[in-house]
This record gives structure tokens, sequence and C-alpha cells, in this order.
């Protein structure tokens, strides 16, 4: 499986529940923030707030996408910094996923559907900022979030990556399918965060759009490494 990416010279990560285990609860977090922005912005009650927050994340990818695409916010970067002011102090430094990144050869790069600045947070508690040359969040991608393939389209384009040669590290089956699409070698980071909605999108696995699959990222940065290190 590993050998399928010894010519990538280029590694996309996404952040949330992929470089961080979801037992953190911070995701738990975000959601919470979100049913209650939209109780504040809205007037809607918790269950109404609750039912219209999944629907949006269903039909379009993330509850932002679909304020925006039915015509309800205008202000993105409203949403975006209430609904990550959340607590990461349970997040600890993870020396052995800093040392993996460090023996990974080749540029890395976050894209994510959060705010970069809280994406910098993250990282930078994780320790393993330093590693990354760009930090892509929702303002970077014009608020367009992932699965839509604009995101990896615009940060490919404007980083100058070979597609070929670039791959991504992804936690949704349904958002690494789409990198799949595109032409980037695809790592699902298979930790069962996401088991609703790959269930909402499709019935099975399709073992064919993933180049590896695995339920540990630093081991798997490491088996990579190792290859390298081969050569």
């Amino acid at each position: 499986m590993i050998k399928k990416l010894e010519n990538v010279k280029s590694w996309i990560f996404d952040l949330d529940e992929t470089l961080y285990r979801p037992d953190s609860k911070i995701a738990n977090q975000v959601s919470d923030k979100i049913t209650e922005f939209l109780m504040l912005e809205y007037g809607w009650e918790k269950d109404i707030a609750v039912d219209i927050k999944k629907k949006y994340y269903y039909e379009y990818g993330s509850t932002l996408q679909g304020l925006i695409k039915e015509g309800k916010l205008e202000d993105a970067k409203k949403f975006e910094t209430f609904c990550h002011d959340v607590d990461i102090s349970r997040l600890e430094q993870n020396k052995a996923l800093d040392k993996a990144l460090k023996k990974l050869q080749g540029k890395k790069y976050i894209l994510t559907t959060s705010q970069s600045v809280y994406a910098e947070k993250v990282l930078d508690a994780l320790g393993i900022l330093n590693h990354f040359e760009l930090i892509w969040g929702l303002e970077e991608t014009d608020f367009i979030a992932k699965p839509d393939v604009h995101p990896y389209k615009k940060l490919i384009t404007e980083a100058e990556l070979d597609i070929d040669k670039t791959a991504m590290f992804e936690d949704s089956y349904v958002n690494i399918t789409k990198a799949k699409e595109i032409g980037l070698k695809t790592v699902w980071i298979d930790n069962g965060a996401t088991l609703e909605s790959n269930t909402k999108y499709v019935r099975e696995v399709d073992s064919s759009l993933i180049d590896v699959r695995t339920d540990d990222i630093v081991e798997t940065i490491n088996d990579i490494a190792d290859f390298q290190n081969k050569f």
C-alpha cells in the first residue's frame, strides 16, 4: 500500500480528527457552538437548530455552506469566529507525530474547513505548527468547504503542486474520495470519527479510491518515511 505513495513530493493534511484523535471532543464543542449560533442568530429552538445543522451538513458538506447557499448568512467570518471559539486545552504536544513529520520528505500543507487562525492554535498545541508551508482554512478557500472540489483545486493551483505527486491525509471518507476524484493520492485516517457521514453518503467503502487506509497516522507517516529513506 505504501508503495503507491513512492512518487509523492507534497502532502496535504486535513486538521480536525486527522492530526488528533476524536476523543479530544473538540468536534463536539464545535458542533454545540454551531447549534448555539443558529439559536442566537435566527431565534430557532434547539431541536430545530440541530435538525437544520444536520440537514445542511449532509446536503452541502457543512452547516456554513448550507447557510450561505440558502441565503441565510452574509457574514461567514462571524459564524466561523463564533463556532471555533472552543477549549483546546485537552490537546497535548504529540512528540511522536512531530518526530514522524520531521522524517517525512516533502512539503506539507493544511487544508481545513475550520478557520486558519483556529488551525494554527491547534497545530501549536500539538507541537507541530513548524512543519507546514501553508495553512488554509475557509477564508482562503472562499468559504467553500470540502467535499466541494474547489478548496483542493485552489490550494493545488496557488501552491503550484504537481497533482500526480501530491497526497491527501483525511479522516472523512467523503472528503478523501473527492481528493481521489481530482487525481490526488489518498491516505484515509479511518478513526471512526465520521461513520455517520460515511453511511449517509455511501453504503460501503470503495477501496479503489483509497491508496492507504489506517487508524494510526503516526505509524503510517513513519512507514512512508522509512520507505522514502530506502531510495
